[in-house]
């Protein structure tokens, strides 16, 4: 695999978890308004046992990066 093809595997994926992490950014101001913070904190601890399939549904539809001869 070339440089270049790595390159355009691994962007997207690292785009996808800014994504995430700006939603959830996005939304912590406003959850805070809604609850208690010890309730946010929760709903964001709970948030990753849930994301963790997705991710790793995610990787493997990425081919693995192997280092060209």
């Amino acid at each position: 695999m070339t440089d270049e093809q790595a390159s355009r595997l691994a962007k997207p994926s690292l785009a996808m978890d800014e994504r995430i992490a700006q939603l959830r950014l996005k939304y912590l101001p406003i959850f805070s308004q809604a609850v208690p913070w010890q309730v946010v904190a929760t709903f964001f601890q709970l948030d990753r046992p849930f994301q963790a399939p997705l991710d790793i549904q995610l990787a493997s539809q990425i081919p693995l990066v192997q280092e060209q001869n």
